[in-house]
């Protein structure tokens, strides 16, 4: 449904063009398979979306607060460095490149999940504090905004052991 949704970043993108990139999250959701339909409350010329479902997840504090966002304006490395990230969380990246022609190449370590004109987005496992998104892009003079969060882990299941008692001792 529609409910429970929370936006955790927007950045603008620069000059003045409304470019934007923004990730949303839902904490908890029902466990379904169902469409993900954005709705909004004016016309816009053009949206790229993408979803993702994570397993594993913290559900009580799915980010906290690891958001970071960048936004260029030429060609090279579209980069943002995910600061609190931790072992056995999952950053997520996603860009708008306002270039129809861009070639963008995901950077070392990530895997692509979304490839597209003007959208790209990635997951890298976070192997410490300091978690690099990043994206090649080979094409001059476009705008690009870019997002990232460290998707936290949940916290390790308690584990029940058997309760400890001495052995009793039989006196014959």
């Amino acid at each position: 449904s529609g409910v429970g949704w929370a936006q955790v970043i927007t950045e603008l993108g620069p000059g003045a063009l409304t470019d934007r990139a923004t990730i949303w999250e839902k904490i908890a959701p029902d466990a379904v398979t169902a469409d993900v339909v954005v709705t909004f409350p004016a016309v816009c010329a053009e949206v790229r979306v993408n979803a993702l479902s994570a397993s594993g997840a913290n559900q009580t504090d799915l980010t906290g607060a690891s958001e970071v966002s960048a936004e260029g304006t030429t060609e090279g490395t579209a980069t943002v460095t995910v600061a609190l990230s931790a072992n056995g969380d999952l950053c997520y990246d996603t860009a708008y490149i306002n270039n129809d022609a861009t070639t963008a190449t995901v950077g070392a370590g990530q895997t692509a999940r979304v490839q597209q004109a003007k959208q790209v987005g990635s997951t890298e496992a976070a192997t410490g504090i300091n978690t690099v998104m990043s994206w090649t892009i080979t094409t001059v003079g476009q705008e690009s905004v870019q997002v990232a969060v460290a998707i936290k882990e949940a916290a390790a299941a308690a584990v029940l052991t058997k309760p400890t008692w001495p052995m009793p001792i039989a006196i014959m």
